[in-house]
C-alpha cells in the first residue's frame, strides 16, 4: 500500500493542507469497506505537540448515521482502530461507507484509511480531507484508470466513487482520453 510522505514543516503544524485537520474542522474519509472480503482500519496522529481528540462519525452508503465514537491523541501521539466498523459494534456488510473526522482540543491531526483485503492482506490507503470549497479543488483529475490482467493471474481496475460533502446538488463532467486521444 501507498504511504504518502510528509514534510517536516506539516508535521509541527508549520504548513496548512488539505490532510491536516485543525480544532473545529472535519475531515472526509471514503470507499470504506466492511464485510466478509474487506475490513477497514483508521488512524489518527497529532503532528504539532499539543493534546487533541477526534471524533469519529461513521456513515452508510445511504448517508444513515452508523455509529460515533471519540478517541483522546497525545501530543504526537498516534492511535490506529483496527476494523472501525467493529469498534463501533457494526457486523452488517457496508460495500461503501465514509467517516467524517473532526478535531477537537488544541493539536492538529492528520488521519487515513486503509481498507484490508481479508484474503490477501492487501491494503488501499488513503487520507482524510478536509472540504474548502474552491475551484482548484473542484477540478479534479484522475491521471490513470483500467482494467487489465495482472501479475500472476490478478485483475487490476480501478474504481471510482464521487463524494458530494455540501446538502447542494453539484454539476459532474467526466471526460474519457484513452491512449488513442479523447473519447
Amino acid at each position: 500500500q501507498f504511504v504518502m510522505g510528509y514534510g517536516s514543516e506539516m508535521l509541527m503544524g508549520q504548513a496548512g493542507t488539505r490532510s491536516m485537520l485543525m480544532q473545529g474542522e472535519t475531515g472526509h474519509l471514503v470507499n470504506l469497506i466492511s464485510g466478509l472480503d474487506f475490513r477497514t482500519n483508521v488512524g489518527f496522529m497529532e503532528v504539532t505537540g499539543k493534546a487533541a481528540a477526534v471524533q469519529v462519525k461513521l456513515f452508510s452508503d445511504t448517508d444513515a448515521l452508523l455509529g460515533t465514537r471519540s478517541y483522546d491523541l497525545l501530543p504526537m501521539g498516534f492511535h490506529q482502530v483496527s476494523n472501525i466498523f467493529l469498534e463501533l459494534g457494526i457486523t452488517a456488510a457496508h460495500p461503501a461507507a465514509r467517516a467524517e473526522i473532526t478535531v477537537t482540543g488544541e493539536g492538529a491531526v492528520l488521519a487515513y484509511a486503509s481498507v484490508v483485503d481479508n484474503t490477501t492482506n492487501d491494503a488501499v490507503f488513503s487520507v482524510a480531507r478536509k472540504v474548502r470549497g474552491t475551484v482548484e479543488e473542484r477540478r479534479q483529475v484522475l491521471a490513470v484508470a483500467a482494467r487489465a490482467a495482472g501479475a500472476l493471474g490478478t485483475q487490476w481496475r480501478t474504481d471510482l466513487r464521487l463524494f458530494n460533502p455540501t446538502d447542494t446538488d453539484l454539476p459532474v463532467t467526466c471526460t474519457y482520453r484513452s491512449d488513442a486521444g479523447l473519447v
